[in-house]
């Protein structure tokens, strides 16, 4: 008998959660626990392991038996959307069938995230006392082309650190065998470590389970079955003693990679920009990366900002320098802009030009109700970071009589909106607004808002690339 959908509980993992659980597990994927990495990566930041996620719901279901150690018999889930660390995850029951069987969903803000599907029963003295041992070996993440991952096949080793797991999931500790807990875990030890490791995205897995066998292997066992290159998807089949099942795995995209100096220089008219003192707000990568690089090209003086990212902003200063532009490169948090750092740029002489490119992880919403966390991000980075920016500017150079000439890079979408993007477009449009109002009542001050279309950057890296522009085009006609 089948029971309406109910809320059975709710979870947040936070960043420190995840990277106790890449210890317990043993992936240490960056992007779940590397900001600095993740940020290039097709989320735009870290987000929460699948299976950590799955476990803790699975421990919901399991604590509402009464029964201290259940057993499961077969667990299928698929992970359709990620969940960031510190989001707020609702684990919802959908079906309750006859038996032990559950159907859930994890959903944040209305969209969901995983389908769990779980059969259990009580747990045999033989899988209660079935135990691994506790060491969890290291790993070297591996970064596989698509073509060796066909070949791939091995085995991993089944351990659980007993303590560490009753320290962050003490729910799952209590109530799934240790044994099963060491089995799921290897999973993802699997996908985001080996096969297809450091490239990889864990989208699926169907797992049956033999309770009650005195299983004494200590090892599971994977191997590549198929392999589709036209969706970089490879399925791998998994077993050891008492257990066999499947595994899907994707190739994720890799970073989008701009144009060179060289390129660029070659393109650009040696004194086009020259008098510009710029800076490009977020000129690390993406679209920033290419202004700067125009800039420089151009005769100007770039400053770089980065947040988290100095390696990247330092490789495109580096790129500059040998090129024989000028470029220099300063750490600011646009939503908490330094007068101290601002006022010290260009040996105290005002800045010409801002460009700004600040942005957060795009995310689309097709919930079909209004996000308003979604919304704050957004706003708080296209509308608040951009004016807190821009006051603080003028702060620093109250009395330039120079002007300054400000880039805000808009969206297409305002005129051809796509669903999903409400929240994303009202931003855009707040910051619109902003720039405006700023023309009207600033006589030194310039802005230009400009629509651009989808440009081929970290943040569309998941996007068909017929549907995306070519970045350095797009700003060499918006620049000249």
């Amino acid at each position: 008998m089948s029971t309406p959908p109910e809320i059975l509980g709710t979870l947040r993992i936070s960043q420190a959660e995840s990277l106790d659980f890449a210890k317990l597990s043993g992936d240490y994927n960056p992007i779940h626990v590397d900001m600095v990495a993740a940020r290039r990566m097709v989320y735009g930041g870290t987000v929460v392991h699948g299976i950590h996620a799955c476990l803790l719901a699975v421990a919901m279901v399991l604590r509402q038996s009464g029964a201290t150690k259940l057993s499961l018999n077969k667990l299928q889930a698929r992970f359709s959307s990620p969940i960031r660390q510190g989001e707020l995850v609702q684990v919802i029951v959908k079906k309750r069938q006859a038996g032990n069987v559950h159907k859930l969903t994890l959903e944040c803000n209305g969209i969901r995230a995983q389908s769990i599907s779980l059969d259990y029963s009580a747990a045999t003295v033989t899988d209660i006392e079935n135990s691994p041992d506790e060491s969890t070996p290291a790993l070297a993440c591996r970064k596989l082309l698509f073509t060796d991952a066909r070949r791939q096949k091995g085995e991993v080793e089944l351990v659980l650190d007993k303590e560490a797991l009753g320290r962050l999931m003490p729910a799952v500790a209590k109530h799934l065998p240790y044994r099963q807990t060491s089995q799921l875990l290897s999973l993802t030890r699997i996908v985001g470590m080996i096969c297809p490791g450091e490239d990889s995205l864990f989208t699926k897995f169907s797992l049956t389970f033999s309770p009650g066998i005195n299983a004494v292997e200590k090892k599971l066992r994977y191997k590549v079955t198929t392999a589709d290159e036209r969706f970089a998807r490879i399925t791998m089949g998994v077993d050891c003693q008492d257990l066999v099942g499947e595994v899907h795995a994707n190739f994720r995209t890799p970073f989008v990679k701009q144009a060179s100096y060289e390129y660029i220089a070659a393109k650009v008219t040696p004194k086009a920009f020259a008098g510009q003192r710029a800076i490009v707000i977020g000129g690390s990568r993406g679209l920033g990366e290419v202004t700067a690089k125009l800039i420089a090209a151009g005769g100007g003086v770039p400053l770089i900002t980065y947040y988290r990212g100095e390696d990247d902003a330092r490789l495109v200063q580096s790129e500059i320098h040998a090129g024989h532009g000028n470029c220099e490169v300063m750490e600011f948090n646009v939503l908490k802009p330094s007068f101290e750092q601002m006022s010290s740029l260009f040996s105290g002489l005002p800045p010409s030009n801002l460009y700004y490119f600040a942005t957060p992880p795009i995310r689309f919403n097709n919930s079909g109700t209004w996000n308003a966390e979604l919304y704050a991000t957004y706003h708080a980075y296209f509308v608040e970071g951009y004016s807190k920016t821009i006051e603080t500017m003028l702060k620093c150079w109250p009395d330039s009589n120079q002007g300054l000439t400000i880039f805000n890079p808009s969206s297409i979408f305002l005129d051809k909106p796509e669903s999903g993007a409400a929240e994303y477009i009202v931003a855009k449009g707040a910051a619109e607004a902003y720039g405006q109002y700023l023309n009207g009542i600033t006589p030194n001050i310039t802005v230009h808002n400009v629509r651009l279309p989808r440009i081929s950057t970290d943040q569309t890296s998941g996007v068909d690339s017929d549907k995306l522009q070519d970045p350095l085009q797009i700003m060499l006609e918006v620049l000249s």
